[in-house]
């Protein structure tokens, strides 16, 4: 049996591979995703220093999968849209969202601020309507919102297209101030007066944020990971003893989004000892344990353990909700 996460870490739910060595997923593509929050700035990066297209491909398609909420059509409508060729191509692409009610995952999204969201959801038709960032940039460096070298980075971009999205990019890290001085330095031309209108106007949603903190999170994940910074986790003697009893008490009280977001679940050897400590109560308490809702968030296990990517704690549960093989399905597969 595999679980569904492995499923999306291997790519299997491509029906066919054609898709991943033929499209061409440009970066207006790109642009287009991290417009609808579903991608981060720091996702099109990673993608894109990807030397070969199939790889750039598969890493878009594994980290859109992994994400816990639907962005299947989304994704198919910005590619076709690009281009209207690959439409056949695009219909051989299994559609890897599940289906049923999905739920966001309560998150503190208090990091992320409304004129990032403004910045982020006009992306794509910011860095294709500026016909010049030069001027713009001029502005920014008057206001002290950007320095020369911020400017020399800028103007070394090749197009026109290249320069806003590092505009932006910088601008995003930036507080509410610098997004004003942007949007004023937009209204002074009258040709970016009705563009600067719309950033204004741009609603930001729960979900908005959400999204993006989610897409962060696992950012900051990955490059903790590659820099080794796990080693508190890495051994079994810097894990207390009892450690996987107590976390097991908290879950059955129903602290269970402080069990999953405990540091040592990164740990697989952390996880293995959690799993034979959970299979040694009786059946009638895990069943109660894959059941219980967080006391805060009313976040179930099975939730959370996807929005964790873990297998083993995710097979666990579902294995004791006495799910029905039909919906079973939808997260298992042969």
């Amino acid at each position: 049996m595999a679980t569904l996460l492995g499923l999306l870490n291997s790519g299997t739910l491509i029906q066919d591979d054609e898709f991943i060595h033929n499209v061409r997923l440009d970066t207006t593509v790109l642009d287009g995703l991290i417009s609808k929050c579903y991608l981060t700035i720091e996702d099109r990066e990673e993608i894109i220093n990807q030397e070969r297209t199939s790889e750039r491909n598969r890493m878009i398609l594994n980290i859109l999968m992994a994400r816990p909420y639907r962005t299947f059509q989304t994704f198919t409508e910005e590619l076709i849209e690009f281009d209207q060729s690959s439409r056949d191509l695009v219909s051989k692409l299994k559609n890897y969202d599940c289906t049923g009610d999905i739920s966001l995952p309560s998150l503190t999204t208090m990091d992320i601020n409304n004129h990032t969201i403004h910045l982020q959801k006009n992306f794509k038709i910011l860095v294709h309507q500026l016909a010049t960032a030069e001027s713009i940039v001029d502005h920014l460096i008057s206001a002290e919102i950007l320095c020369p070298e911020d400017q020399a980075e800028i103007c070394a971009k090749i197009t026109k297209e290249q320069k806003n999205r590092l505009l932006l990019t910088k601008l995003m890290y930036k507080d509410a101030a610098a997004c004003s001085c942007f949007t004023s330095a937009l209204k002074a031309d009258t040709c970016y007066e009705e563009l600067a209108r719309r950033i204004e106007r741009t609603d930001v949603t729960t979900a908005d944020k959400i999204y993006l903190q989610i897409g962060r999170t696992a950012a900051k994940e990955k490059n903790e990971s590659a820099r080794g910074i796990r080693k508190c986790v890495e051994t079994e003697n810097v894990i207390p003893k009892n450690i996987q009893e107590r976390l097991t008490k908290d879950w059955s009280d129903g602290q269970i989004a402080s069990v999953f977001g405990n540091i040592n679940m990164k740990n697989p050897k952390f996880i293995d000892k959690l799993m034979k400590c959970l299979n040694k109560v009786d059946t009638s308490e895990q069943q109660a344990l894959a059941h219980k809702q967080d006391i805060e968030s009313d976040d179930s296990p099975l939730l959370l353990s996807c929005f964790i990517g873990n297998a083993c704690l995710t097979e666990w549960v579902l294995e004791n909700t006495k799910m029905s093989t039909k919906k079973k399905s939808i997260f298992i597969q042969k």
